[in-house]
């Protein structure tokens, strides 16, 4: 309810604003910024689920420590547009991501063996990191570093989480599935963010998700990918997922809340290859305060 007015409020001063200069570069809208203009209102009245509130905790600068390629990497947030991801997938997650630990073939090992990075596919503008890229790219799969993605999403003030699901394998096996997340890195990488490129295609398969599992169909070919469907694909080529339940080109129906340990339990008899398991979620703390850019957001993180 709007306060009451007891006199006529004074009108502010109208700032004076230098247009921009005739060829300054103008930063793109990315699909979603387009869906949040045309459809955001509709998250202002919705209740999507949230992630599950007895989560473990693990100090964010621990978890680096012995973060794994393959590790899933959730977010939640409050914002119009996480809200409205939420709300269209009915799930607690707006975004997923991979870990990404090591170098691809054409890096320097020296540089790149130990560096924490991600492995994503996004619409937003986020500063690259791989094979001597290091612009702002968006609309693609791309690996950015770990801190700089945190950055990105702390940095806009909004209420975030981080909620990681740690591959629990043994060494032989981490190490091959390693090899095959770079596999599907090589593979991927520049390949184009999907949503956003024709609306009838974005509508069809929106509407198919609302079928029963029965009718969806898998896809044939990996032209593009959202960021569930990327990380689906790798976890399927990688052996992490079982491919008798999860075969490739089911990608195409995975939404973020489906790495949610409510979809895949730990102890799965049918999600998981032999030997290999997602472990229970786990919230990360203290995300920026090793990352310093400006107030750590991360004692602003708390549900709503």
């Amino acid at each position: 309810m709007a306060p009451a007015v007891d006199s006529q409020p004074e009108v502010p001063a109208v700032p004076v604003v230098s247009p921009p200069e005739k060829n300054a570069p103008q930063k793109a809208a990315s699909a979603w910024d387009k869906y949040t203009s045309a459809f955001g209102f509709l998250a202002d009245h919705a209740h999507p689920p949230k992630p599950y509130a007895g989560a473990a905790t693990l100090d964010y600068e621990e978890y680096v420590k012995a973060a794994n390629t393959g590790d899933v990497l959730l977010l939640y947030g409050t914002d119009t547009t996480s809200k409205l991801i939420r709300s269209f997938t009915n799930g607690p997650f707006f975004h997923a991501a991979l870990i990404f630990r090591g170098a691809l073939p054409s890096e320097d090992p020296a540089e790149y063996e130990d560096k924490v990075r991600v492995l994503q596919a996004t619409a937003s503008t986020v500063t690259v990191d791989f094979e001597g890229r290091h612009d702002k790219e968006h609309g693609e799969v791309m690996l950015v570093d770990l801190s700089t993605l945190m950055e990105s999403e702390f940095g806009s003030g909004e209420n975030v989480q981080v909620t990681v699901r740690r591959l629990e394998a043994d060494e032989s096996k981490l190490a091959a599935i390693k090899e095959g997340i770079i596999k599907t890195a090589e593979e991927t990488l520049l390949k184009p963010y999907t949503l956003g490129n024709n609306f009838k295609t974005d509508a069809a398969l929106i509407a198919e998700t609302k079928l029963p599992d029965a009718m969806h169909m898998n896809r044939k070919t990996f032209g593009s990918y959202v960021c569930s469907t990327l990380v689906g694909h790798a976890l399927t080529e990688s052996g992490v997922l079982n491919a008798e339940n999860h075969p490739l080109g089911s990608d195409i129906h995975f939404f973020p809340k489906h790495f949610s340990e409510a979809a895949m339990p730990v102890d799965s008899k049918t999600d998981f290859g032999e030997g290999v398991r997602l472990g229970r979620e786990t919230r990360l703390t203290n995300v920026m305060d090793d990352i310093e850019e400006g107030e750590p957001a991360a004692k602003r993180c708390k549900v709503e």
